[in-house]
């Protein structure tokens, strides 16, 4: 699944899409989020909080599914990077520069372990 952020990102926004993803029963799917239109400032840090806190509150019926969300600049790539180290014991995620990278990583998940 992919999805594209445009334009300035807000705490509710995240939580809608959360909320979208549990009615649609879309959690366990894989998921590209390309965040690179977004507006800055992408979230404070205490929003980034506040997003992280209502992730990781969420009740979902089964395990969520890789996320990679790929990011153009610094300063929103830092809050992402925070973002995700906050909620990564919940949900597979990871913040990346290049789609070609994020891809990849998201790649490796649906990868049969291998075999001795």
């Amino acid at each position: 699944m992919r999805t594209k952020v445009q334009g300035q990102v807000t705490v509710t926004d995240i939580v809608d899409h959360l909320d979208a993803l549990c009615r649609e029963e879309a959690v366990a799917y894989t998921e590209l989020i390309d965040a690179r239109e977004s507006g800055r400032p992408f979230l404070s840090p205490t929003e980034v909080w506040r997003a992280a806190r209502a992730v990781l509150n969420t009740s979902v019926s089964t395990p969520f599914g890789p996320r990679a969300i790929i990011l153009r600049d610094d300063v929103t790539f830092g809050l992402a990077r925070i973002f995700t180290n906050i909620v990564s014991g919940h949900i597979p995620i990871e913040a990346f520069r290049d789609e070609a990278r994020a891809e990849e990583w998201l790649a490796r998940w649906s990868r049969p372990p291998e075999s001795k």
